[in-house]
C-alpha cells in the first residue's frame, strides 16, 4: 500500500506544488495552474478567516485554500495574497466539521 506522501510525489497534479505556497498576484507572482485542477470539497468562501478546503482529484490529497487582500489608497501598492498548504486527512475533517 502507498503512503500519501509516495502518492501524492507521483502524482501528476500534486508533485508540482509545494507543502506550503505563499503568492502574490498583485505583485505579479502567478498561481500554479495545479490549484485550478483541485476541487473544492468544503468552505464556500477563501477569504483569510474561512478557507477552502480542496482535494486533489487523482490521489486524494487535502489542501486548505486562503485569499485575503488588501487594497491601499494615495498610490500604494496593495496586495492580493493566496495561500495554500497540504493538510493531513485528520485536518481535513476538522475543516469539513467547522463549515457545518
Amino acid at each position: 500500500m502507498e503512503t500519501s506522501s509516495k502518492k501524492t510525489k507521483n502524482c501528476p497534479i500534486c508533485s508540482t506544488l509545494p507543502k506550503q505556497l505563499t503568492v502574490d498576484t498583485d505583485k505579479g507572482e502567478e498561481l500554479p495552474s495545479a490549484l485550478d485542477q483541485l476541487t473544492v470539497v468544503g468552505g464556500e468562501r477563501a477569504g483569510a478567516g474561512f478557507g477552502q478546503l480542496r482535494q486533489c482529484p487523482l490521489c486524494g490529497q487535502f489542501y486548505r485554500y486562503r485569499y485575503d487582500h488588501d487594497v491601499t489608497h494615495g498610490g500604494q501598492i496593495g496586495w492580493s495574497e493566496h495561500n495554500l498548504n497540504k493538510i493531513s486527512v485528520e485536518a481535513a475533517n476538522e475543516m469539513q466539521a467547522s463549515f457545518r
